[in-house]
């Protein structure tokens, strides 16, 4: 059976994983973690460890705004122009914290992530009919409002939706691809040496 590399650094990095026998293998695991990039180490403690500190997400907020600004300015591929300059403080702090909380809380409130579930049914065979959820229409992630993130980020609807809602689509989208390669990098660096 292989155990999935999340789940192997969450054993790593709880108090129980480092009080276990296998210390070998979580000061490995522990290692192959510290050879990815720093904005996804944070994320991978953060979610997948015991690591749920102010101090941890303040973290992955400002390396996720670095991250923003840097492409603001090498690429323009945002469009951040005017948009940028919103009334009431940084809209990249804002947009970074909202970002890295919707990303932590991405699970479904309805059926927490597991897409399908069974509704009680004396009438079937299994005494249960299993339905897909209705209110993530079957993707395990949480929808969250546009008038949520809107008042969020301190801007009106209409400016969301027009301007903002693309970019904090692509901020989430960019902390997806942090997530799978971070998963790379430790996989590979635990795959045993040909």
């Amino acid at each position: 059976m292989k155990v999935d590399v999340r789940e192997r650094v969450a054993v790593a990095m709880s108090v129980r994983g480092q009080l276990d026998d296998g210390g070998a293998d979580m000061e490995t695991t522990i290692g192959a973690l510290a050879v990815a990039d720093e904005l996804g180490r944070v994320l991978w403690r953060i979610r997948y460890g015991e690591i749920s500190r102010a101090s941890g997400f303040d973290r992955a907020v400002s390396l996720l705004v670095k991250r923003l600004r840097s492409q603001k300015r090498s690429r323009n591929q945002w469009g951040w122009g005017a948009a940028a300059r919103a009334p009431g403080g940084d809209i990249f702090v804002k947009l970074g914290t909202r970002v890295v909380w919707e990303w932590l809380g991405d699970r479904c409130g309805e059926c927490h992530g597991m897409i399908v579930s069974g509704l009680p049914d004396e009438s079937h065979p299994l005494g249960e009919r299993a339905y897909c959820c209705a209110h993530c229409h079957g993707t395990g992630r949480r929808r969250y409002p546009d008038a949520e993130r809107a008042c969020a980020l301190g801007l009106s609807l209409v400016t969301y939706r027009e301007h903002w809602a693309p970019r904090l689509l692509a901020a989430l989208a960019l902390l997806d691809s942090f997530d799978g390669s971070v998963e790379t990098t430790v996989r590979a660096q635990l795959s045993p040496v040909a």
